[in-house]
Formats: C-alpha cells, structure tokens, sequence
C-alpha cells in the first residue's frame, strides 16, 4: 500500500515538474508579443506624430494663402457694404418691377453693383473690379520688374509686314494699367475656358508671355512669332503676308483679350428696348450698361469702354429713339474743307440766346446745317458781315461755305456771324417772315482833335416778324414802333417816322457775284436803299417782289441821340457778343477739337444705312446723332484717314494735318452725361501711318516713364515733343488724368 502511494505521489510530482517549463515559455512568449506591441504602438505614434506636423505644416501654408485671399475678401465686402444705400435707391425707383419681367436666366448671383453717389451712375456689378483698378492705380509697374531690363523698350521684329501688328503692340503694352494687369498675373485668376467666343486663354497667355519678354528681360529686340502664331490662328484675317490695318488688329486684340478674361461665361440673350418717355437719361443707361456687363465684364471693357448716346429722328413722322450703345473707340472724321466758328442762337419764346460753334462742309446746305445743330427743332437764320451790316436772310438751298469763302477770297478782314432764330417743329406753320434789324446811328469824336468824324452804325439782335400774306404793310409798321418803342426815350416818344427810317439790305450779290439788279432801285450794284410803301400793299406782294437770286433784310435806321443809352445792354449786338469772338476760319489745318465737334453733329443716315422706324414701320433714312455720355479710363481715338470709294484696292488716304494736344485734353464740354470726375486726358501713345492708302509704313510713338520713344519695328530711339504731331497720326491714345479721389 504504500509502495501505491508513494507512486502515487511521484506521478503528480512528475506532472507538476512537466508544467512549469511550459509556463514559462508561455511568459517568454507574451513578453515577446508584448514588445512586438509596443514596437508597434510606438511605431504608430511617431508615424501619427509625423503626420500631425505634416498637417500642421500644410495648414499653415494654407493659413498664409488665406490671408491673402482674406484681405482681397475683406476690400471686396467693404465695397459691398459702402453700396448697399445706393443700391437701395436704385432699387425703389422701380428695380423691382423691371427685375419681374426679366428672363431668370440673365440674372447672376452675388451681383453687387457699385453706384456713384453723386449721380447715381452704375460703374460696375462686381466689387473686385474697383479692388482691381484701385491697386492697378496705387502699384507701380517697376514693383514687377528686374534690375537689368529695358523697361518695355524693346524692338520686336518685322516677320514680313507686321508692322501694323508691331505698332499696335507697342502701343498697347505702354497703357500701364493693362501691363500691370498682367505682369501681377491677375490675368490667371479670371481666365475663361468655356466661352465658346475665347481661345481657352491662349491669346491672354501668350500675350502675357510676350510682355514678360519685353519688359522683365534685357535684349534689345525679340522675335513675336509665338504671339503673331497664336494670334492670327483665331484671327485668321491677319494670317498672311498682306499689310492690315494697325486700328483693327487693335481692336481685334482687345476684344479676343477680353473674351478670355470674361467674368461671364455665358453670354445670354437681353432684349434692349429704346428709352421710354417716362425714363430719365440715367437709369436707361444703367439699364443699357448693367445689360452690357451682365455680358461682357472684363478688365479690356473696365478700361476701354464708354458710352454712346445715339438719337435718331424720322423725317416723315418725327419718332424719336435714343439708345446707349458701348464703344471701344471713338472713329473722328476729318472734315479738311470746311468753316468753323461762333454762331449764336435765339429762343424768342425763352428769352434765351446761346453761343454755339458752328462747322460746316463744302456741301453742306443751309437746311443741313440747321439739322446738324439740332434736327427736332426748326431755325431760320440771318447772315451778319463786321458787325455793322446783314447781307442776307438765310434759305434751306444756300450753301454757307461758298457763300462766305468767295467773299473772303476777294476780301480780307471780313468778320461774319450767323444767327439763328429757334423755333419747335411747325410753330411757324405756312406764315412769312420779315428779319427786321435795329441799327444806332452816332458820330464818333475824335478826342485829340474834337473833330467828328463820319457815322458808325451799331447792330442790335434782329427781330422777326411774322404775317399772313393778307396782313397789310401798314400793320407790320405799326407793329415796328409798338416793339422798339420800350428802348426809345421819352421825350422822343411820337416815334415819327421822319426819325425812324425803314431800309432794304438788298447786298447778296456781292457774294453770288450775280448782276441782277435790285428789285426797288434797279441798281445792279445797289447794298440797300429806303424802302417806301403804298398803304394798301399786303406782306405778300411784299414778298412776291423779290427775285430768287436775291434775299433781302429791312432794317431800322435810329439816331443815337434818340436811343435810351441805359438799355444798350440789353439788345446791343455789336459790343456784347460779336466785338471778341472767334471768326469763321477756314480750316486747312484742323485741331482734335475741330473732330469732334463734327463727331457730334446731326447727319442724315445713308441709303445703304437706313433705320427702320417702328411708327412708319418702314426703313427711313433718318437723321442720327452721337453724343459722348461715359467716357473710358483709356480712350482710342482713330482719325478716319482712309475712305474706301471703289473698293479694298482703290482706298483714298486724307494727310490732312490734325493738331492735337499731348496733355489736357478736356473733354468736359463734350460729354452730355454726368460728370463723375473730370474728364482731362493725356496722350501716352500714337500709331502713325506713313505713305500710300494700300501699302506704307506703321510705327508708334510711346511715353514711357516720363519720355517719348518711337517704335519702329526692331528700332527703338528717344524723341522729342515737337515729332509727335504730325500729319501721319492716325490712332490717339489718351490716358484718363490720375486722380486721388
């Protein structure tokens, strides 16, 4: 038994001794597991260490860009808030019920427009235009260039008649505002890719590559075959080896730029209606303007576009439609045989008179020029030579120009004036009219001697009178003396008719150079004589007596010493209006100021260029007028020299000589909009053509810093002031003066 149990014992012994080295390996190896753990906790915490400093790392990148972004933000809201006042304005003149009938479409989302609060004129729809322009305004052009650079006076070179695409490049990179523009690569941001009228950004980027070449490297010249490529690829016109137009390469740059800097992606259809009759100037152009923006919205259109106010007339039925049209450039036509001058004109009915500065053709009528002063009104007109005589009153056949140039060649020192007498459309009916002219008689004393010298007549502003042909004679006399009575003095009251002398100024011929003699005295050579009449005579036969050839004017002889002197003020013509103003000129050599008067007259529309009227629902030619009403901070200016008569071979180059201003040009008087600031204007380039109309010759002459250079191909020298001017200018580019404000 206890042999049993002792075996016994020893088996359990046995047992537990084969158990503890299993135990311990079982240790060993979650000890080993263990630190394989914690290898790998370590492992994942640098690896998560690692990667938070990456994050951190890429956040503060981040942080850095959001910045930059912020502070764009932060000027962007602010402009948005200092609006929202205005913008309210608008918005209860009538917004609303403009923005119900409006296709849901056109409307973008975010537009915050930004109005000028003096007159309530929208500038722009986006608020980081005015943030653009602004650091455009206060960066300068040297912040984006190097040490050893030109400057932007480099050469490009000629690859075969580009010399119209050189000249008008090198015109384009000297308007700063663009140049910078794209040299702090603003451009990138607003590339637009989808626009099926853009090249996908190719042009935008191909011309910011050439800028870079010419004004951030150091050659002398380079060679433009990658633009000129890129270019005429989507402007297939210019690719070939023919000479171009430098103006419409321009142009056409300007508007293949700005369909790849295009804010708007879609251009959607909007409907433009005329302005109504209840609508003021300013809000139909803000409709026509914010309408042009909604479709095209670009740095190109911020600094080159303005504003046109078109009017047009129907002759047949009076229909008046005025529209805003957008321009890009200003096309002024040179008028080289022509007078200007002061003219001045009369509104009985108003008691006004305005000066005005009147121009007029070679083949311009009377009737013509009165429609180009304003073709809703009527006038009739009276011709006045040195301020003491009328030759004649003025009718819708008689060409003014020759007229007064026949005279001028046979004579010097004549002086003439026109006035014109404003009346509205049919107020004067089928009624006659009678010019009638106050002229004082005095003696002039010679104060060293004493001695008196021989009369001087003085003029006074002419009177009409209008009759029926049955009225008699002797009712227009009377009506004489009621209406000068009121200058007379007292004493002289009775108004005889022995002091007061009714005369005929019957001296057309000796501008017509007719012999026809004069209806009264039968004279040939007669300038004026008494005109003496039968009581019982009518205005009719009155006006049946005289010839077509000759146009007469009665005037009133009235002695001085029988003259009110306190009221000479009032009507004397000579001393208050004609005694310092300008002459009729003729001008062979014209001034800016001389195109663009003549860019503003009333003209009457073409055959090939009618207007449909929507009252006569017929094509009219019509009488059309353009005034200026907003005015671009860069404005192109071409003076048509070319005149296509036969077609494209046989066009005609005008070499008129045009003087233009190189700083202050002031185009206040010429804008009928409102004047947002003043309008002051100095040149900083010039594409000048020299030679024949279908062949020549295209430099530019640039400012650059505070000089001139002229670009001639791969040629760049410095040049003087007195160069500029020149009888070949043909594209002007002025630069809106800067102003802090």
């Amino acid at each position: 038994m206890e042999s049993e149990s002792q075996e016994s014992k020893k088996i359990p012994e046995e047992n537990n001794e084969i158990k503890e080295p299993k135990k311990s390996d079982k240790k060993k190896r979650e000890r080993q597991k263990r630190k394989e753990r914690n290898k790998k906790l370590k492992e994942k915490e640098n690896d998560q260490k690692e990667n938070e400093k990456k994050e951190d790392e890429k956040k503060n990148e981040e942080k850095k860009e959001d910045k930059n972004k912020n502070e764009e933000k932060e000027e962007e809201e602010k402009n948005a808030e200092n609006n929202n006042n205005n913008n309210n304005k608008i918005n209860e003149k009538g917004e609303d019920s403009k923005k119900e009938g409006e296709n849901k479409e056109t409307e973008k989302p975010n537009i915050s427009k930004i109005i000028d609060p003096k007159s309530n004129m929208l500038l722009y729809i986006t608020p980081i235009s005015k943030y653009i322009l602004k650091y455009l305004h206060k960066t300068d052009i040297s912040k984006f260039l190097g040490d050893k650079t030109k400057h932007g006076l480099v050469g490009l070179k000629n690859l075969g008649n580009t010399c119209f695409m050189n000249s008008a490049i090198q015109c384009l990179s000297n308007c700063e505002y663009l140049t910078k523009y794209f040299l702090s690569t603003f451009y990138k941001k607003e590339i637009n890719c989808s626009s099926k009228y853009s090249s996908g950004g190719k042009i935008a980027e191909s011309y910011f590559e050439l800028l870079e070449r010419l004004w951030k490297q150091g050659n002398s010249c380079i060679n433009p075959y990658q633009f000129y490529n890129t270019f005429t690829s989507y402007v297939k016109m210019f690719n070939d080896s023919s000479q171009h137009d430098s103006h419409e390469c321009l142009i056409f740059l300007l508007e293949k730029l700005h369909e790849d800097l295009n804010k708007n992606h879609e251009k959607v259809y909007i409907e433009l209606n005329e302005k109504q009759e209840n609508e003021s100037d300013i809000d139909a152009c803000n409709r026509w303007w914010e309408s042009h923006l909604k479709r095209d919205n670009s740095i190109i259109m911020l600094l080159f576009s303005g504003q046109y106010k078109s009017t047009v007339r129907c002759p047949f039925c009076d229909k008046v439609s005025i529209t805003y049209d957008q321009f890009s450039s200003l096309e002024l036509p040179i008028d080289n045989k022509c007078f200007s001058g002061t003219s001045y004109v009369i509104n009985e009915k108003e008691n006004k008179i305005r000066k005005i500065n009147l121009i007029f053709g070679e083949d311009d009528t009377f009737r013509e020029i009165c429609d180009k002063i304003n073709c809703q009104k009527t006038y009739k007109a009276i011709l006045c030579r040195n301020n003491k005589m009328y030759l004649a009153c003025l009718k819708d056949q008689h060409n003014l120009y020759k007229l007064i140039k026949q005279c001028h060649e046979e004579k010097k020192d004549l002086h003439d004036r026109i006035i014109f007498y404003e009346y509205e459309k049919n107020e004067l009916d089928n009624r006659l009219l009678f010019f009638v002219v106050p002229v004082v008689f005095q003696k002039s004393v010679d104060e060293a001697t004493g001695v008196t010298n021989e009369e001087e007549n003085y003029l006074f502003f002419p009177k009409i009178f209008n009759y029926s042909p049955e009225d008699k004679i002797q009712k227009f006399y009377e009506d004489l003396k009621k209406y000068y009575h009121k200058y007379y003095k007292e004493e002289n009251s009775n108004f005889s008719d022995e002091k007061i002398k009714l005369r005929i100024v019957n001296n057309l011929t000796a501008c017509t150079k007719t012999n026809d003699p004069c209806d009264y005295c039968k004279s040939a050579s007669c300038v004026s004589c008494e005109f003496k009449f039968g009581k019982d005579m009518t205005m009719g036969e009155l006006q049946d007596t005289q010839s077509k050839k000759r146009s007469f004017v009665m005037y009133l002889e009235i002695p001085s010493e029988n003259f009110e002197n306190q009221d000479y003020d009032s009507i004397k013509l000579y001393d208050n209006y004609l005694n310092d103003e300008e002459d009729f000129v003729l001008s062979n050599e014209l001034t800016l100021e001389n195109c663009f008067n003549s860019l503003s007259k009333c003209e009457k529309l073409d055959e090939s260029n009618e207007w449909y009227c929507p009252k006569c629902k017929e094509h009219r030619r019509g009488y059309k007028q353009l005034e200026l009403f907003r005015l671009p901070k860069y404005l192109i200016l071409q003076l048509k020299r070319f005149k296509n008569q036969f077609g494209f071979l046989f066009n005609s180059k005008n070499s008129t000589y045009v003087k233009f201003p190189l700083e202050n040009l002031n185009l206040n008087k010429y804008l009928v909009g409102p004047k947002i600031v003043d309008y002051i204007y100095d040149l900083v380039a010039v594409n000048q053509h020299y030679g024949a109309s279908f062949g020549g010759h295209y430099t530019s002459v640039c400012k650059n810093g505070n000089k001139w250079y002229e670009f001639d191909d791969d040629d760049v020298t410095e040049t003087t002031k007195n160069s500029i001017v020149n009888s070949n200018a043909y594209v002007l580019i002025y630069k809106l003066r800067e102003e802090e404000n």
